[in-house]
C-alpha cells in the first residue's frame, strides 16, 4: 500500500524538489518514463468496468422498464446518489438473502473502490528524491496548502507595503510543510489496488448473475460468492446487523 513521504524519506525533502500537477507529471515522465504515470489510467479505466457491472444490476431489474432505469441510472452523476438508488430498490425488491449479499459485496469491494478514488482525484508530483514512485495529494491537503502559503505571502506583502495580491503556481507549493499529507505510489502500489479492483469487478459480476438466473440455478451462484475472499464474514456482520435492527 501507499506510504506517507515521511517514512519513505525521515529526513526529510527539500520542498523546492517536489512539484505538483502537469509540470510534476513532465518531471516524471522524463525521469521515469510512461509506464508508472500510465498506471494512473489504467486504475481510472479498470474500474469503470466495476462501475458498469453494479449500473447492469440495478437496470436489469427492473425486467421491462430497465431502458427507463438505464436512462435513469446514467444521469445519476454523484456514487452517493447511485447507492441510494440501489438501496431503494433493494428494498423494494430483494429478499432477505440478497440484502445481506449486497451488503458483503460492498463492504468487500469497499477499499478498491477508495483506492480507486484517492487515485482519480488526488493531485498527482514528482520528486527526484523518490525516483521510483510517483507523489500524491488529496485535492483538499493541496487545496488547504495553497490557502495557507497565499496567505503568508499576501500578509507579508502588506508588511512590506506591497501589493496583497501574488499569484503562486499551484502545481508548486513553496515551502510545503506537512509532507505526511504527501503518499508515495510505487508500482507495487498500482499493481496490488489494480488487482483489488480485478476482484471487485469479479464480484459484483457475480452478484449480477444472480439476477440473470432461476431460482434453481441461484445456489450455485451463492456458493461461488462465498467462496470469495471476505464475503462469508461479510454477510455474517450483514446478517447480525440486520437481526438487531429489527424489521
Amino acid at each position: 500500500m501507499p506510504q506517507p513521504l515521511t517514512s519513505v524519506c525521515p529526513k526529510g525533502v527539500d520542498p523546492t524538489s517536489i512539484w505538483f500537477g502537469p509540470e510534476g507529471i513532465e518531471y516524471a515522465i522524463k525521469h521515469q518514463g510512461l509506464e508508472l504515470v500510465s498506471k494512473i489510467g489504467e486504475v481510472i479505466a479498470r474500474w469503470s468496468f466495476v462501475d458498469t457491472k453494479i449500473g447492469h444490476t440495478f437496470v436489469s431489474l427492473l425486467d421491462t422498464k430497465a431502458h427507463v432505469g438505464a436512462a435513469v441510472y446514467v444521469s445519476l452523476r454523484s456514487g452517493a446518489t447511485q447507492t441510494a438508488v440501489l438501496d431503494a430498490i433493494r428494498d423494494l425488491l430483494f429478499e432477505e438473502e440478497q440484502r445481506d449479499m449486497l451488503t458483503a459485496v460492498r463492504a468487500v469491494t469497499r477499499a478498491a473502490r477508495d483506492g480507486r478514488n484517492d487515485v482519480a482525484h488526488g493531485i498527482w508530483g514528482f520528486t527526484d528524491s523518490v525516483a521510483d514512485g510517483l507523489l500524491v495529494m488529496s485535492a483538499r491537503s493541496h487545496l488547504m496548502e495553497h490557502g495557507e502559503t497565499h496567505t503568508k505571502r499576501a500578509t507579508d506583502a502588506e508588511k512590506r507595503g506591497e501589493s496583497a495580491v501574488w499569484v503562486i503556481r499551484p502545481d508548486s507549493i513553496p515551502g510545503l510543510k506537512d509532507h505526511s499529507q504527501i503518499q508515495v505510489y510505487r508500482k507495487q502500489d498500482f499493481e496490488s489496488l489494480i488487482k483489488q479492483i480485478d476482484h471487485a469487478r469479479w464480484v459484483w459480476g457475480l452478484f449480477f448473475t444472480l439476477f440473470m438466473q432461476h431460482q434453481k440455478a441461484r445456489a450455485s451462484i451463492y456458493d461461488d460468492l462465498y467462496k470469495e475472499p471476505g464475503i462469508q464474514e461479510a454477510v455474517e456482520r450483514a446478517r447480525k446487523n440486520r437481526e438487531r435492527s429489527g424489521p
